[in-house]
């Protein structure tokens, strides 16, 4: 003969209504890399003379693909259309470093684009090569060993002709100084955009947008 349960049937389990919840979203690019990620064109379009000390100021002129957070609060015009990306037309605020007082200047305008930069700042060719400096100090250590990306950074900082270089300063003309600091500028943006294999912990890949932005905005 069956044993009964003493206590009685057992209870009925009741299954917990499971209420769908919104997810944290992903970490969104900072506005730092949409910055660089955006950078369209970087030109020296002058050289000015400072009234402090003498020294050469170079006008550096930034585009961007996009207006971006760099405009003044105003009234936005559309957004430029696909075929107007490569070549943006529509005018937008610049902002001018004023730091140093400056005197007249030779200017070479006759490839400019068709609206006004976003940015425009005065940099001292010291400037660009602590700029380098400071780049080349955020490269990983052993990169030729853990992070392709670093290494193909040091590669090019040792051996690319286009470097703020003491010998560049000293043996170039003012023009060339100026086209060799531009091309040096944008190589940088270039390795930024990249999306070159890199270590996990690179710290050059998140140091390098800053620098640019700084540079280019402060």
């Amino acid at each position: 003969m069956p044993k009964q349960n003493p206590s009685g049937p057992l209870p009925v389990l009741h299954t917990p209504t499971l209420t769908p919840s919104a997810s944290a979203p992903r970490t969104q690019p900072s506005e730092t890399m949409e910055f660089v990620a955006n950078l369209d064109q970087i030109r020296i379009v002058d050289t000015q003379t400072s009234v402090r000390d003498g020294a050469t100021l170079y006008v550096v002129e930034a585009y961007t693909l996009y207006q971006s957070s760099v405009q003044n609060n105003s009234t936005q015009p559309p957004l430029p259309t696909q075929s107007q990306i490569r070549q943006p037309v529509l005018s937008v605020g610049s902002r001018t470093s004023t730091t140093t007082p400056t005197t007249t200047s030779t200017s070479e305008h006759h490839d400019a684009p068709e609206r006004a930069p976003d940015l425009c700042v005065r940099r001292r060719f010291a400037d660009f090569s602590r700029l380098r400096h400071e780049t080349m100090a955020a490269a990983c250590v052993n990169a030729h060993f853990s992070c392709q990306y670093c290494r193909q950074f040091q590669t090019y900082t040792r051996f690319h002709a286009a470097q703020p270089l003491w010998l560049v300063r000293v043996v170039t003309t003012k023009t060339q100084r100026k086209k060799i600091l531009a091309r040096f500028l944008s190589d940088l943006a270039d390795f930024a955009q990249s999306r070159a294999q890199r270590h996990r912990h690179c710290r050059l890949r998140q140091t390098l947008p800053k620098l640019i932005e700084t540079f280019l905005s402060d």
